[in-house]
């Protein structure tokens, strides 16, 4: 394993951690989505409770006012017939007092009457603005609704989103431990071969230097022979 090789897997090693502080980062951005568009649903549902009970309230008060109404128009019928038998039996004759009787119960029931249709008026008005309010709500918590389930759909967005990226993240991780199990193997191996190199160097200056030593030697010895040689000849 060369030197380049070591600093490319290094190099490579480095740009694998940064993508995967990137993922990180993306990962805190989307959960603190998560966690606002959670907040969002929870008003969004804490509105519809309300709206429904608001709701419900509207529909007995209009229950109730119905049934209020349906009463005062018995009443109102049950005098207009009294009012139409007093009015029969004046006209079938009766004596000067009882003439006078039956003005005062006639007036009598045609205020009541009067009184009646007024309150019938009333609540019939009172039961279709109870209508409207009711209609207003129904489309009120309509809108409720609707935004509820995009906060809901926008929630399983981001939790998708979010599962994706810590999948994508899992397997940078693995990555990046292969990726150092690895770097780190090489650099042992590249230690090593260095050691063993540098072992082989030392081996070899020591070869030659003894090499070079015998070799100083061998000259030296040569020289020694040459001279008693000489000294040989001289005396011959």
């Amino acid at each position: 394993m060369t030197q380049k090789q070591v600093s490319d897997l290094e190099e490579e090693l480095k740009n694998t951690k940064a993508r995967l502080d990137e993922r990180d980062a993306s990962i805190e951005q989307f959960m603190k989505k998560i966690r606002d568009l959670e907040n969002e649903l929870e008003k969004t549902r804490q509105s519809e409770s309300q709206m429904l009970e608001s709701l419900m309230f509207q529909t007995q008060q209009i229950e109730q006012t119905k049934m209020d109404l349906e009463e005062s128009k018995q009443d109102v019928m049950a005098l207009q017939e009294k009012l139409d038998n007093l009015q029969t039996g004046g006209r079938n004759g009766f004596d000067r007092k009882g003439d006078m009787d039956s003005s005062l119960n006639t007036k009598t029931l045609r205020d009541e009457i009067t009184m009646l249709r007024k309150e019938v008026k009333s609540a019939t008005e009172a039961e279709e603005k109870s209508k409207k309010a009711m209609d207003d709500l129904a489309s009120a918590l309509s809108e409720v609704a609707m935004e509820s389930s995009t906060a809901n759909e926008r929630l399983r967005l981001s939790e998708e989103q979010v599962a994706h990226l810590k999948k994508e993240n899992e397997r940078l991780r693995e990555e990046l431990e292969l990726q150092t199990e690895t770097s780190e193997r090489l650099r042992v191996e590249s230690e090593e071969q260095v050691l063993a190199w540098t072992a082989k160097e030392m081996g070899f200056i020591s070869y030659i230097k003894k090499a070079d030593e015998d070799n100083a030697s061998l000259k030296h010895e040569n020289h020694k022979l040459n001279e008693a040689l000489l000294q040989h000849e001289k005396k011959v």
